[in-house]
Protein backbone atom coordinates (compact mmCIF):
# COMPACT_ATOMS: atom_id res chain seq x y z
CA UNK A 1 0.00 0.00 0.00
CA UNK A 2 1.51 3.50 -0.99
CA UNK A 3 2.09 6.22 1.50
CA UNK A 4 -0.57 8.46 1.94
CA UNK A 5 0.44 12.12 0.50
CA UNK A 6 -1.71 13.77 3.15
CA UNK A 7 -0.38 12.24 5.92
CA UNK A 8 3.16 13.34 4.70
CA UNK A 9 2.28 16.86 4.13
CA UNK A 10 0.54 16.80 7.86
CA UNK A 11 3.98 15.31 9.24
CA UNK A 12 6.27 18.02 7.73
CA UNK A 13 4.31 20.67 8.83
CA UNK A 14 4.09 19.12 12.15
CA UNK A 15 8.14 19.22 12.43
CA UNK A 16 8.07 22.93 10.65
CA UNK A 17 5.94 24.14 13.16
CA UNK A 18 8.17 22.35 16.33
CA UNK A 19 10.84 23.75 14.46
CA UNK A 20 9.77 27.25 14.04
CA UNK A 21 9.34 27.40 18.27
CA UNK A 22 12.13 25.84 18.47
CA UNK A 23 13.89 28.56 16.53
CA UNK A 24 11.81 31.19 18.57
CA UNK A 25 13.55 29.78 21.60
CA UNK A 26 10.02 28.17 23.24
CA UNK A 27 11.82 25.38 24.01
CA UNK A 28 8.89 23.32 26.01
CA UNK A 29 6.54 23.91 22.50
CA UNK A 30 9.33 22.53 20.58
CA UNK A 31 9.59 19.30 22.61
CA UNK A 32 6.02 18.98 22.59
CA UNK A 33 6.18 19.73 18.62
CA UNK A 34 8.84 17.16 17.89
CA UNK A 35 7.42 14.35 20.14
CA UNK A 36 3.85 14.48 17.75
CA UNK A 37 6.07 14.05 15.04
CA UNK A 38 7.40 11.29 16.67
CA UNK A 39 4.06 9.78 17.42
CA UNK A 40 3.13 9.47 14.24
CA UNK A 41 6.41 8.62 13.10
CA UNK A 42 8.91 6.96 15.46
CA UNK A 43 12.08 6.95 13.06
CA UNK A 44 11.63 10.31 12.12
CA UNK A 45 15.27 11.21 11.71
CA UNK A 46 15.38 15.23 11.88
CA UNK A 47 12.71 14.91 14.65
CA UNK A 48 15.11 12.21 16.56
CA UNK A 49 17.82 14.94 16.55
CA UNK A 50 16.55 18.09 16.79
CA UNK A 51 15.10 16.28 19.93
CA UNK A 52 18.19 15.67 21.17
CA UNK A 53 19.64 19.39 21.02
CA UNK A 54 16.48 20.30 22.89
CA UNK A 55 17.24 18.05 25.14
CA UNK A 56 21.08 19.25 25.23
CA UNK A 57 19.83 23.27 25.71
CA UNK A 58 18.01 22.37 28.63
CA UNK A 59 20.80 20.50 30.29
CA UNK A 60 19.44 16.35 29.83
CA UNK A 61 22.64 15.54 28.37
CA UNK A 62 22.05 11.54 28.96
CA UNK A 63 18.59 12.11 27.26
CA UNK A 64 20.06 13.90 24.12
CA UNK A 65 22.91 11.62 24.07
CA UNK A 66 19.78 8.54 24.02
CA UNK A 67 17.84 10.33 21.14
CA UNK A 68 21.05 11.30 19.07
CA UNK A 69 21.96 7.70 19.36
CA UNK A 70 18.61 6.24 18.06
CA UNK A 71 18.65 9.51 14.75
CA UNK A 72 22.31 7.57 14.21
CA UNK A 73 20.66 4.40 13.97
CA UNK A 74 17.98 5.63 11.23
CA UNK A 75 20.40 7.79 9.32
CA UNK A 76 23.97 6.20 9.76
CA UNK A 77 25.30 7.97 7.09
CA UNK A 78 24.65 11.88 8.10
CA UNK A 79 27.39 13.56 9.73
CA UNK A 80 25.23 15.83 12.00
CA UNK A 81 24.63 13.88 14.47
CA UNK A 82 28.02 12.82 15.25
CA UNK A 83 28.89 16.54 15.23
CA UNK A 84 26.19 16.82 18.16
CA UNK A 85 26.57 13.66 20.38
CA UNK A 86 30.87 14.96 20.29
CA UNK A 87 29.02 18.27 21.75
CA UNK A 88 27.41 16.45 23.93
CA UNK A 89 30.29 14.27 25.14
CA UNK A 90 32.86 17.23 25.52
CA UNK A 91 29.78 18.91 27.85
CA UNK A 92 30.64 15.70 29.84
CA UNK A 93 34.10 15.51 30.36
CA UNK A 94 34.28 12.82 27.95
CA UNK A 95 37.06 14.29 25.50
CA UNK A 96 38.50 10.62 24.29
CA UNK A 97 34.76 10.13 22.90
CA UNK A 98 34.09 13.41 21.68
CA UNK A 99 36.90 13.35 19.71
CA UNK A 100 35.88 9.38 18.48
CA UNK A 101 32.21 11.09 17.78
CA UNK A 102 33.95 14.50 15.43
CA UNK A 103 36.49 12.54 13.66
CA UNK A 104 32.95 10.68 13.02
CA UNK A 105 31.33 13.18 11.40
CA UNK A 106 34.57 14.36 9.63
CA UNK A 107 34.66 11.21 7.83
CA UNK A 108 31.15 11.89 6.37
CA UNK A 109 31.48 15.10 5.79
CA UNK A 110 35.10 15.97 5.03
CA UNK A 111 34.54 19.53 3.77
CA UNK A 112 32.75 20.60 6.48
CA UNK A 113 34.69 23.62 8.52
CA UNK A 114 32.68 23.42 11.23
CA UNK A 115 33.51 20.02 11.88
CA UNK A 116 37.31 20.82 12.12
CA UNK A 117 37.02 24.55 13.81
CA UNK A 118 34.98 21.90 16.37
CA UNK A 119 37.70 19.15 16.77
CA UNK A 120 40.16 22.37 17.35
CA UNK A 121 38.35 23.70 20.51
CA UNK A 122 38.42 19.93 21.38
CA UNK A 123 42.28 19.13 20.95
CA UNK A 124 42.29 22.55 22.55
CA UNK A 125 40.98 21.31 26.13
CA UNK A 126 43.07 18.05 25.68
CA UNK A 127 46.61 20.32 25.80
CA UNK A 128 47.05 18.33 22.10
CA UNK A 129 48.12 21.71 20.66
CA UNK A 130 49.98 20.74 17.43
CA UNK A 131 46.58 18.76 16.53
CA UNK A 132 44.57 22.12 17.17
CA UNK A 133 46.55 23.72 15.34
CA UNK A 134 46.20 21.85 12.42
CA UNK A 135 42.43 21.22 12.68
CA UNK A 136 42.20 25.05 12.70
CA UNK A 137 43.74 25.93 9.93
CA UNK A 138 41.90 22.67 8.32
CA UNK A 139 38.83 25.03 8.79
CA UNK A 140 40.29 28.24 7.94
CA UNK A 141 41.38 26.67 4.31
CA UNK A 142 37.83 25.65 3.93
CA UNK A 143 35.86 28.92 4.88
CA UNK A 144 38.45 31.93 6.05
CA UNK A 145 35.74 33.57 8.03
CA UNK A 146 35.08 31.15 10.39
CA UNK A 147 36.22 32.97 13.27
CA UNK A 148 35.93 30.18 15.84
CA UNK A 149 38.71 28.46 14.12
CA UNK A 150 40.97 31.71 13.55
CA UNK A 151 40.53 31.71 17.83
CA UNK A 152 41.48 28.59 18.35
CA UNK A 153 44.40 29.21 15.51
CA UNK A 154 45.89 31.62 17.63
CA UNK A 155 45.24 30.05 21.06
CA UNK A 156 47.14 27.19 19.77
CA UNK A 157 49.93 29.16 18.61
CA UNK A 158 50.40 30.68 21.80
CA UNK A 159 49.87 27.61 23.65
CA UNK A 160 52.97 25.91 21.53
CA UNK A 161 54.85 29.23 22.34
CA UNK A 162 54.57 31.28 19.13
CA UNK A 163 53.37 34.87 20.87
CA UNK A 164 54.27 36.14 18.00
CA UNK A 165 52.87 34.46 15.49
CA UNK A 166 49.62 34.92 17.65
CA UNK A 167 50.10 38.03 17.96
CA UNK A 168 50.48 38.48 14.18
CA UNK A 169 47.35 36.38 13.26
CA UNK A 170 45.22 38.24 16.34
CA UNK A 171 45.77 41.61 14.46
CA UNK A 172 45.27 40.51 11.45
CA UNK A 173 42.04 39.66 12.63
CA UNK A 174 41.86 42.81 14.22
CA UNK A 175 42.23 44.65 10.59
CA UNK A 176 39.28 42.57 9.12
CA UNK A 177 36.95 42.61 12.50
CA UNK A 178 37.88 45.89 14.29
CA UNK A 179 35.30 46.28 16.51
CA UNK A 180 34.96 41.77 17.82
CA UNK A 181 35.59 42.18 21.72
CA UNK A 182 36.58 38.59 21.87
CA UNK A 183 39.66 39.44 19.15
CA UNK A 184 40.38 42.72 21.28
CA UNK A 185 40.34 40.20 24.73
CA UNK A 186 42.51 37.68 22.98
CA UNK A 187 44.94 40.22 22.12
CA UNK A 188 45.32 41.67 25.83
CA UNK A 189 45.95 37.64 26.53
CA UNK A 190 48.75 37.36 23.99
CA UNK A 191 50.52 40.51 24.85
CA UNK A 192 50.53 39.09 28.44
CA UNK A 193 52.48 36.27 27.07
CA UNK A 194 54.59 38.14 25.17
CA UNK A 195 57.13 39.33 27.22
CA UNK A 196 60.04 36.65 25.30
CA UNK A 197 60.35 39.65 23.04
CA UNK A 198 60.27 42.63 25.41
CA UNK A 199 63.73 42.52 26.95
CA UNK A 200 63.56 45.16 29.25
CA UNK A 201 61.89 46.34 32.61
CA UNK A 202 60.46 48.99 29.71
CA UNK A 203 59.55 46.95 27.99
CA UNK A 204 57.95 44.98 30.13
CA UNK A 205 55.91 47.79 30.90
CA UNK A 206 54.72 48.44 27.90
CA UNK A 207 53.84 45.21 27.45
CA UNK A 208 51.71 45.29 30.57
CA UNK A 209 50.33 48.86 29.31
CA UNK A 210 49.30 47.33 26.03
CA UNK A 211 47.45 43.90 27.43
CA UNK A 212 45.36 46.00 29.77
CA UNK A 213 44.42 48.62 26.79
CA UNK A 214 42.91 45.85 24.69
CA UNK A 215 41.04 44.44 27.52
CA UNK A 216 39.74 47.75 28.04
CA UNK A 217 38.34 48.26 24.69
CA UNK A 218 37.43 44.83 24.88
CA UNK A 219 34.63 45.72 27.72
CA UNK A 220 33.69 48.91 26.08
CA UNK A 221 32.51 46.47 23.31
CA UNK A 222 31.41 43.75 25.50
CA UNK A 223 30.92 45.22 29.12
CA UNK A 224 29.70 42.27 31.08
CA UNK A 225 31.52 39.80 29.43
CA UNK A 226 33.23 37.81 32.79
CA UNK A 227 36.43 36.55 31.60
CA UNK A 228 37.46 39.98 29.81
CA UNK A 229 37.34 41.43 33.04
CA UNK A 230 38.88 38.33 35.44
CA UNK A 231 42.18 38.75 32.50
CA UNK A 232 41.87 42.81 33.45
CA UNK A 233 41.97 42.23 36.92
CA UNK A 234 44.80 39.79 36.55
CA UNK A 235 46.69 42.05 34.21
CA UNK A 236 46.18 45.23 36.87
CA UNK A 237 47.38 42.87 40.24
CA UNK A 238 50.51 42.05 37.87
CA UNK A 239 51.13 45.63 36.97
CA UNK A 240 50.43 46.15 40.81
CA UNK A 241 47.37 47.93 40.55
CA UNK A 242 45.94 46.30 43.57
CA UNK A 243 42.88 49.42 43.69
CA UNK A 244 41.71 48.49 40.64
CA UNK A 245 42.74 44.89 39.93
CA UNK A 246 40.55 42.77 42.97
CA UNK A 247 37.15 44.65 41.75
CA UNK A 248 37.61 43.15 38.19
CA UNK A 249 39.56 39.77 39.47
CA UNK A 250 35.79 39.22 41.51
CA UNK A 251 33.93 38.65 37.76
CA UNK A 252 35.88 35.36 37.81
CA UNK A 253 32.80 34.39 40.25
CA UNK A 254 30.34 34.73 37.44
CA UNK A 255 32.89 31.87 34.71
CA UNK A 256 30.97 28.87 34.38
CA UNK A 257 33.54 26.75 36.43
CA UNK A 258 33.20 29.33 39.69
CA UNK A 259 29.11 29.12 39.54
CA UNK A 260 28.97 25.69 39.18
CA UNK A 261 30.81 25.71 42.53
CA UNK A 262 29.19 28.74 43.78
CA UNK A 263 25.80 26.82 43.08
CA UNK A 264 26.50 24.73 45.76
CA UNK A 265 26.04 26.95 48.98
CA UNK A 266 23.14 28.69 49.60
CA UNK A 267 23.98 30.82 52.19
CA UNK A 268 24.37 35.09 50.62
CA UNK A 269 27.21 36.29 49.64
CA UNK A 270 29.38 38.72 51.86
CA UNK A 271 30.71 41.61 49.96
CA UNK A 272 32.63 43.39 52.99
CA UNK A 273 29.59 45.80 53.63
CA UNK A 274 27.50 44.73 56.31
CA UNK A 275 28.39 44.04 59.93
CA UNK A 276 29.52 40.28 61.15
CA UNK A 277 29.60 40.87 64.67
CA UNK A 278 27.65 37.20 66.33
CA UNK A 279 27.17 36.56 62.84
CA UNK A 280 28.65 32.95 61.23
CA UNK A 281 30.21 33.08 57.88
CA UNK A 282 31.86 30.24 55.54
CA UNK A 283 34.80 30.97 54.19
CA UNK A 284 35.78 28.76 51.53
CA UNK A 285 38.41 27.88 48.98
CA UNK A 286 38.13 27.72 45.63
CA UNK A 287 41.46 27.46 44.12
CA UNK A 288 44.71 25.42 44.61
CA UNK A 289 46.70 24.40 47.82
CA UNK A 290 48.72 27.59 46.92
CA UNK A 291 45.79 29.83 47.04
CA UNK A 292 44.21 28.56 50.10
CA UNK A 293 47.72 29.04 52.01
CA UNK A 294 48.08 32.26 50.77
CA UNK A 295 44.56 33.79 51.75
CA UNK A 296 43.95 31.73 54.79
CA UNK A 297 45.72 34.71 56.41
CA UNK A 298 42.33 36.85 56.33
CA UNK A 299 40.56 34.05 58.61
CA UNK A 300 41.42 35.35 61.74
CA UNK A 301 40.90 39.08 60.24
CA UNK A 302 37.51 38.15 59.91
CA UNK A 303 37.08 36.52 63.07
CA UNK A 304 38.43 39.71 64.71
CA UNK A 305 35.44 41.44 62.74
CA UNK A 306 33.48 39.52 65.53
CA UNK A 307 32.45 36.45 63.16
CA UNK A 308 32.46 33.42 63.91
CA UNK A 309 34.44 31.59 61.38
CA UNK A 310 34.22 28.33 59.40
CA UNK A 311 36.50 27.82 56.80
CA UNK A 312 36.22 25.05 54.45
CA UNK A 313 39.33 23.38 52.77
CA UNK A 314 40.57 20.38 51.07
CA UNK A 315 41.07 17.46 53.29
CA UNK A 316 45.22 17.31 53.20
CA UNK A 317 45.22 20.91 54.65
CA UNK A 318 43.10 20.57 57.13
CA UNK A 319 45.59 20.18 59.63
CA UNK A 320 47.55 22.71 59.30
CA UNK A 321 44.98 25.61 58.86
CA UNK A 322 43.34 24.11 62.33
CA UNK A 323 46.65 26.61 63.75
CA UNK A 324 44.90 29.58 62.61
CA UNK A 325 43.28 30.91 65.92
CA UNK A 326 39.68 31.61 66.04
CA UNK A 327 38.98 29.70 63.05
CA UNK A 328 37.26 26.56 62.46
CA UNK A 329 37.89 24.08 59.87
CA UNK A 330 36.08 21.79 58.05
CA UNK A 331 37.28 19.06 54.95
CA UNK A 332 35.24 19.80 51.95
CA UNK A 333 31.98 17.50 51.04
CA UNK A 334 31.75 17.67 54.47
CA UNK A 335 28.09 19.08 56.22
CA UNK A 336 28.65 22.55 56.61
CA UNK A 337 27.49 24.08 59.73
CA UNK A 338 24.88 26.66 59.36
CA UNK A 339 25.96 29.79 58.57
CA UNK A 340 24.31 33.49 57.83
CA UNK A 341 26.69 34.09 54.76
CA UNK A 342 29.44 33.10 52.89
CA UNK A 343 33.03 34.34 50.91
CA UNK A 344 35.67 32.72 48.92
CA UNK A 345 39.16 32.66 49.95
CA UNK A 346 40.24 34.48 47.12
CA UNK A 347 37.79 37.41 47.37
CA UNK A 348 38.64 38.65 50.82
CA UNK A 349 41.83 40.93 49.48
CA UNK A 350 38.99 43.19 47.94
CA UNK A 351 36.86 42.90 50.25
CA UNK A 352 39.82 44.22 53.24
CA UNK A 353 40.61 46.71 50.18
CA UNK A 354 44.14 45.05 50.05
CA UNK A 355 46.94 47.40 48.33
CA UNK A 356 50.93 47.16 48.58
CA UNK A 357 51.51 49.51 50.93
CA UNK A 358 48.90 48.18 53.39
CA UNK A 359 49.73 44.41 52.95
CA UNK A 360 50.42 42.28 56.12
CA UNK A 361 54.16 42.87 57.22
CA UNK A 362 53.95 40.26 59.88
CA UNK A 363 57.15 37.80 59.75
CA UNK A 364 54.50 34.52 59.84
CA UNK A 365 50.74 33.45 60.05
CA UNK A 366 51.19 29.62 60.25
CA UNK A 367 52.73 27.71 62.33
CA UNK A 368 54.27 24.16 62.59
CA UNK A 369 52.41 21.81 64.97
CA UNK A 370 54.71 21.05 67.65
CA UNK A 371 54.71 17.12 67.98
CA UNK A 372 54.99 16.85 64.16
CA UNK A 373 57.80 19.15 64.77
CA UNK A 374 59.50 17.20 67.19
CA UNK A 375 58.87 14.23 64.99
CA UNK A 376 60.44 15.39 62.20
CA UNK A 377 63.34 16.70 64.04
CA UNK A 378 64.20 13.09 65.77
CA UNK A 379 63.91 11.59 61.65
CA UNK A 380 66.62 14.33 60.37
CA UNK A 381 68.89 13.63 63.23
CA UNK A 382 71.44 15.78 64.77
CA UNK A 383 72.38 18.86 62.49
CA UNK A 384 76.01 19.44 61.25
CA UNK A 385 75.64 21.85 58.23
CA UNK A 386 73.57 24.28 57.20
CA UNK A 387 69.69 23.05 55.80
CA UNK A 388 67.72 23.75 52.51
CA UNK A 389 64.84 22.50 51.34
CA UNK A 390 63.81 22.27 47.82
CA UNK A 391 60.88 21.78 45.57
CA UNK A 392 62.16 21.40 41.91
CA UNK A 393 58.20 20.73 40.03
CA UNK A 394 54.49 20.92 40.80
CA UNK A 395 51.72 19.01 40.07
CA UNK A 396 51.94 17.96 36.32
CA UNK A 397 48.35 18.59 35.65
CA UNK A 398 49.12 22.37 36.23
CA UNK A 399 48.10 24.16 33.25
CA UNK A 400 51.39 26.24 33.36
CA UNK A 401 53.78 23.51 34.77
CA UNK A 402 55.71 23.24 31.81
CA UNK A 403 56.53 26.44 32.83
CA UNK A 404 57.35 26.22 36.86
CA UNK A 405 58.89 23.01 36.60
CA UNK A 406 62.40 21.92 36.24
CA UNK A 407 64.86 19.32 36.34
CA UNK A 408 66.11 17.93 39.63
CA UNK A 409 69.58 17.43 38.45
CA UNK A 410 69.94 21.18 37.45
CA UNK A 411 68.80 22.57 40.98
CA UNK A 412 71.11 19.94 42.84
CA UNK A 413 74.10 20.77 40.29
CA UNK A 414 74.17 24.41 41.06
CA UNK A 415 74.02 24.06 44.97
CA UNK A 416 77.87 23.87 46.26
CA UNK A 417 79.05 21.73 49.33
CA UNK A 418 78.45 22.27 52.80
CA UNK A 419 74.49 22.25 52.87
CA UNK A 420 72.03 19.52 54.10
CA UNK A 421 69.27 18.55 50.91
CA UNK A 422 66.04 17.94 51.71
CA UNK A 423 63.11 16.94 49.19
CA UNK A 424 59.82 19.00 50.44
CA UNK A 425 57.84 17.60 47.70
CA UNK A 426 56.23 14.44 48.12
CA UNK A 427 56.04 12.77 44.88
CA UNK A 428 59.40 12.96 42.42
CA UNK A 429 58.91 12.39 39.02
CA UNK A 430 60.13 9.34 37.03
CA UNK A 431 63.17 11.36 35.51
CA UNK A 432 64.22 12.00 38.44
CA UNK A 433 63.72 9.00 41.00
CA UNK A 434 67.30 8.25 39.63
CA UNK A 435 68.87 11.20 40.69
CA UNK A 436 67.19 11.04 43.87
CA UNK A 437 69.39 7.69 44.52
CA UNK A 438 72.25 9.03 43.26
CA UNK A 439 72.72 12.11 45.19
CA UNK A 440 73.87 11.46 48.64
CA UNK A 441 73.48 14.26 50.56
CA UNK A 442 69.67 14.39 49.26
CA UNK A 443 67.55 13.20 51.16
CA UNK A 444 63.29 12.29 49.77
CA UNK A 445 60.63 11.23 52.32
CA UNK A 446 57.94 10.54 49.48
CA UNK A 447 54.71 9.21 51.39
CA UNK A 448 56.27 9.99 55.20
CA UNK A 449 55.27 13.60 53.99
CA UNK A 450 51.35 12.48 55.04
CA UNK A 451 49.74 16.36 54.92
CA UNK A 452 50.75 19.62 54.52
CA UNK A 453 50.76 19.47 58.42
CA UNK A 454 53.90 17.42 57.82
CA UNK A 455 55.73 19.67 55.20
CA UNK A 456 55.14 22.48 57.56
CA UNK A 457 56.39 20.42 60.22
CA UNK A 458 59.43 19.69 57.72
CA UNK A 459 60.25 23.68 56.35
CA UNK A 460 60.25 24.64 59.85
CA UNK A 461 63.87 22.59 60.68
CA UNK A 462 65.08 24.51 57.13
CA UNK A 463 67.71 27.10 56.91
CA UNK A 464 66.53 27.91 53.71
CA UNK A 465 63.70 26.86 51.29
CA UNK A 466 64.60 26.90 47.49
CA UNK A 467 61.22 26.12 45.50
CA UNK A 468 59.42 27.07 42.10
CA UNK A 469 56.00 28.16 42.07
CA UNK A 470 54.37 25.77 44.06
CA UNK A 471 52.09 25.54 46.99
CA UNK A 472 55.11 24.38 49.29
CA UNK A 473 56.68 28.05 48.70
CA UNK A 474 53.23 29.73 50.36
CA UNK A 475 53.85 27.52 52.60
CA UNK A 476 57.26 28.47 53.58
CA UNK A 477 56.16 32.30 53.27
CA UNK A 478 53.85 31.71 55.31
CA UNK A 479 55.69 30.50 58.22
CA UNK A 480 57.96 32.88 57.58
CA UNK A 481 61.13 30.71 56.55
CA UNK A 482 63.71 32.19 54.11
CA UNK A 483 62.30 31.38 51.13
CA UNK A 484 63.79 31.43 47.25
CA UNK A 485 61.52 31.49 44.58
CA UNK A 486 62.22 30.55 41.27
CA UNK A 487 60.15 32.21 38.39
CA UNK A 488 59.32 31.56 35.13
CA UNK A 489 59.27 34.34 32.92
CA UNK A 490 55.95 35.29 32.82
CA UNK A 491 54.53 34.97 36.59
CA UNK A 492 51.60 34.16 38.01
CA UNK A 493 50.27 37.53 38.88
CA UNK A 494 51.11 37.70 43.00
CA UNK A 495 54.87 37.79 41.97
CA UNK A 496 53.81 40.96 39.89
CA UNK A 497 57.03 42.45 37.90
CA UNK A 498 60.78 43.60 38.21
CA UNK A 499 61.24 43.18 41.99
CA UNK A 500 63.17 40.44 44.20
CA UNK A 501 60.65 40.77 47.11
CA UNK A 502 57.23 39.88 47.62
CA UNK A 503 54.93 42.05 50.05
CA UNK A 504 53.03 39.08 50.76
CA UNK A 505 55.79 37.45 52.11
CA UNK A 506 58.54 39.43 54.04
CA UNK A 507 61.13 36.57 53.98
CA UNK A 508 60.80 35.53 50.57
CA UNK A 509 63.29 36.52 47.76
CA UNK A 510 62.57 36.14 43.85
CA UNK A 511 64.67 34.92 41.21
CA UNK A 512 62.75 35.53 37.78
CA UNK A 513 64.08 34.31 34.35
CA UNK A 514 65.55 36.51 31.92
CA UNK A 515 63.32 34.43 29.49
CA UNK A 516 61.10 31.73 28.53
CA UNK A 517 62.53 28.31 29.71
CA UNK A 518 65.50 29.89 30.61
CA UNK A 519 66.52 28.05 33.98
CA UNK A 520 70.58 28.32 33.94
CA UNK A 521 70.81 31.96 34.39
CA UNK A 522 68.07 31.25 38.03
CA UNK A 523 70.38 28.87 38.59
CA UNK A 524 73.44 30.50 38.53
CA UNK A 525 72.73 33.13 40.44
CA UNK A 526 71.14 30.94 43.01
CA UNK A 527 75.01 29.48 43.38
CA UNK A 528 76.65 32.54 43.69
CA UNK A 529 74.10 33.85 46.16
CA UNK A 530 74.62 30.42 48.44
CA UNK A 531 78.13 31.44 47.99
CA UNK A 532 78.04 34.51 50.13
CA UNK A 533 74.91 33.63 52.11
CA UNK A 534 74.98 34.07 56.05
CA UNK A 535 73.81 30.45 57.59
CA UNK A 536 74.23 30.01 60.98
CA UNK A 537 74.30 26.93 61.78
CA UNK A 538 73.13 26.32 65.35
CA UNK A 539 71.63 23.11 66.51
CA UNK A 540 67.66 22.21 66.18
Amino acid sequence: MSEDPTDNIHLQQLFKDAHAEHQAGRLDAATSGYRKVLELSPKHFDALQMLGLVAFQQGQINQGIGLVLQAIAVRPDQFGPYANLSKAYQMQGKLVDALGAIDRAISLKPDHALNYSNRAVLLRDMQRHEESLASSEQAIELDERMLEANFSRILALQELGRHSDALEDCDRLLTRYPDHARAHGLRGLILMSNMTDLDSAMGEKRMIVESIDSYRFSLQLDPDNPETHRNLGIALLLKGDYEEGWGHYEWRLKLPAYKAKESAFHQPLWAGDTDLKGKTILLYAEQGYGDTIQFCRYAPLVAALGARVVLQAPPALLPLLGELPNVLTIGEGLPVPECDCRCPLMSLPHRFSARLENLSSQTSYLAANTAKRDYWQRKLGTKTLPRIGLVWSGNPNHRNDHNRSMPLQGLLDAIPDGFDLFSLQKQAREEDVVNIGQNAPFRHFGDDLQDFADTAALVSLMDLVITVDTSVAHLSGALGIPTWIMLPYVPDWRWMLNRDDSPWYPSVRLFRQAATGQWPTVLTSIALELGKHPFKSSPQ
